[in-house]
């Protein structure tokens, strides 16, 4: 058991006395500070408080000094905890920090921090306790906010196997997150600095990070780079690092990601676009080949034997050479989105203009039976091939000719910059599409509801979706107003290093 400690009985008078044996500074001090200042007798009773007190608990000071101290705590239990630590403070002669739980007037439940430290005259005599309260509402909202965060790093750091590393040029110490320790398949007491991590490094991926990290330190440029690793337990693993220079602090930091899973799926995904690209070559040109005699032979029974064909004969015979042409248009269309796979850009931009003209040119007789006005606005140049810009704006135009192009309507066709995004529209006010329809119409062999009004093989769109993704854009429809469709291709016209 603590010595027992004997105290004064004190009254209000007395504090009052002994504090004006200070110094103004202290009456200053505790008239104005922010933090709620309680002066308690050895009972429990307050005797002196300050302005602060009665902002932040709610209460007047008339109030505060009527009231129980029990009645500024969440309950019975959590005020006789509050009276052992008190007493405590009395049994110690030092300061006591602690938080807890404090009520407002209002009954609002909010934590406080105490600072409780006795009161004792020149002589050594103990008058009381002086207790601080602090309002740390804030400060908890802000380490929850925090513990959030970290949370959510950590969580982010670990779906994506990623992780955060530091290097100091001065000293050489090495300061690796979670992620990082991780990815190398390491106990979280290693120590990266010893080998400066270099050591996982494969032999092959060495002299790139060393090379980086070196400019990095006597160049101030950061480097992003892809490596290969070998962790702790053997394993073969490929990273993506990224570091950045903080020379005024001497140090370079970055992350570190583990983009294994990623690569293998970037083979497998192209391997698969390789093999459906050859599949599809292959398919193409294998039902083009009897399709070319077929079409013969029916140009030679037109020729040779149409007067001793009737009326019956001549319509199949027209059905075999117009089926035979479709299906010669859609094994080249079939081609031409396998040839889309890859494109070289130009290194000087290409007349829009020139290609929507020749594109009309031989679309001059659709457009005159279908009695359609085109509407031309001048084009942006752009650093797109030729040939896909002619299967664009072909597609495009052929689509708005063959499903909104009806009765004479108008068709626009225009085109706008910004930046390095080049966009192109071709504008119908047909019939238009549904909602359900607008979201599928990219797809291949799609054809909408209105489809026996043309003759298309629902390939068309999806090559100009395929370029315009390939040129490093998207392409899309949206409802043109009053009735009908647009159709935009958004493109890249920036020539990217290779």
């Amino acid at each position: 058991m603590g010595k027992e400690i004997k105290t004064e009985a004190i009254n209000k008078e007395t504090i009052d006395r002994f504090l004006s044996n200070r110094e103004d500074m202290l009456r200053t001090i505790f008239n104005t500070l922010q933090d709620a200042i309680f002066l308690v007798t050895s009972d429990r009773k307050l005797v002196k408080c300050n302005e602060a007190a009665t902002t932040i608990f709610g209460y007047s000071q008339d109030e505060l000094f009527s009231l129980s101290t029990g009645a500024l705590h969440v309950n019975q239990a959590h005020y006789e905890e509050f009276g052992r630590r008190i007493n405590n403070a009395f049994q110690q002669d030092k300061i006591a920090f602690f938080e807890f739980e404090a009520k407002r007037k209002s009954g609002q439940i909010f934590p406080t921090e105490h600072t409780v430290t006795q009161i004792k005259t020149d002589d050594g005599q103990i008058l009381g306790i002086l207790s601080v309260v602090r309002d740390i509402t804030d400060k908890k909202q802000i380490e929850e906010g925090l513990r959030k965060s970290q949370q959510l790093l950590e969580d982010t750091g670990r779906i994506g196997k990623v992780g955060g590393w530091e290097f100091n040029i001065d000293t050489g110490k090495q300061t690796w997150s979670k992620g990082v320790y991780d990815i190398h398949e390491v106990d979280y007491d290693y120590d990266p600095t010893v080998n400066k991590g270099i050591g996982f490094y494969t032999q092959e991926s060495r002299p790139f990070i060393a090379e980086a990290v070196k400019q990095a330190i006597e160049q101030g440029e950061p480097f992003d780079v892809e490596l290969e690793i070998k962790t702790a337990k053997g394993n073969l693993r490929k990273v993506h690092a990224i570091g950045n220079p903080d020379l005024e602090n001497r140090s370079v930091h970055g992350f570190f990601q583990d983009i294994t899973e990623r690569k293998i799926a970037e083979t497998l995904l192209r391997e698969s676009i390789e093999e459906l690209d050859a599949f599809v070559q292959t398919v193409a040109h294998d039902l083009r080949a009897p399709i070319t005699p077929i079409m013969g032979y029916a140009e030679i029974l037109r020729e040779h034997y149409k007067n001793q064909l009737d009326e019956q004969g001549l319509s199949f015979l027209s059905e075999i050479e117009n089926a035979g042409a479709e299906m010669l248009s859609l094994m080249e269309d079939l081609l031409s989105l396998a040839h889309t796979g890859t494109l070289e850009r130009p290194v000087e931009p290409v007349s829009t203009d020139e290609i929507v003209a020749r594109v009309i040119k031989n679309l001059g007789a659709n457009i005159t039976s279908t009695g359609v006005v085109l509407q031309v606005s001048p084009l942006p140049l752009v650093r797109v091939p030729k040939t896909y810009l002619t299967q664009i704006f072909d597609n495009l135009i052929s689509n708005a000719l063959r499903y909104g192009g009806k009765n004479g309507g108008l068709v626009e066709v225009g085109g706008e910059q910004a930046g390095k995004q080049i966009r192109f529209f071709v504008r119908d006010h047909g019939p238009g599409l549904s909602e359900q329809e607008r979201k599928r119409v990219f797809e291949i062999f799609f054809r909408g509801d209105n489809k026996g009004e043309g003759k298309g093989s629902g390939i068309g769109l999806a090559i100009v979706y395929k370029v315009a993704r390939n040129c490093g854009g998207r392409a899309w429809v949206e409802e043109t107003p009053g009735g009908g469709c647009t159709f935009w291709v958004e493109m890249d016209d920036e020539i990217q290093d290779k």
